[in-house]
């Protein structure tokens, strides 16, 4: 809602955007302008309080105290998809929620039991980290949560200054 401060919890309001998507198989929240998006979003979550837009700009502010309020819709949720588990709509409730300091963390959204039978089926037949033994029991790691060998460095990214270098670089 045109907050200035952003965080973590922005991408996981952006996360929770797709995972709605993939479970609808089609956009979200389709809109033209930013007002309709606004529009869809309250469809959906109801209206948010005074106190979950204090990060919102103004405009965004002033244009949801015009309308009236609405409940939130969360039964539509489970429409979204047949593949709408209760696991499922619970952890996109707590991924879309207006204020973000009330939004779910990274890790708690990586911790959620949603993503365990995800982790499950990944970890019996398509990880590299697993194996099968001789006796054909499959050995699998202690913790299911891939993680890389290096952390993730965008240094060669901040050190860009301008789109000609991006090119030149390819």
């Amino acid at each position: 809602m045109g907050a200035r401060h952003y965080t973590a919890a922005v991408d996981v309001w952006s996360v929770g955007c797709i995972f709605g998507e993939l479970l609808r198989r089609r956009i979200l929240f389709q809109a033209q302008s930013p007002v309709q998006q606004l529009e869809l979003i309250t469809e959906l979550l109801g209206s948010p309080t005074l106190e979950e837009m204090r990060y919102a700009c103004e405009g965004a502010k002033s244009h949801m105290l015009r309308r009236a309020q609405k409940p939130p819709s969360l039964a539509t949720l489970y429409n979204l998809s047949s593949q709408a588990t209760h696991e499922a709509v619970h952890l996109l409730c707590q991924m879309l929620v207006f204020d973000p300091d009330k939004r779910i963390t990274v890790v708690d959204a990586l911790a959620h039991p949603y993503l365990d039978e995800g982790r499950l089926r990944y970890h019996s037949c398509m990880c590299t980290c697993c194996y099968t033994t001789s006796a054909g029991m499959r050995q699998y790691r202690v913790d299911f949560e891939p993680s890389a060998a290096h952390p993730f460095d965008d240094l060669w990214e901040r050190k860009l200054t301008s789109v000609q270098q991006v090119k030149d670089t390819e």
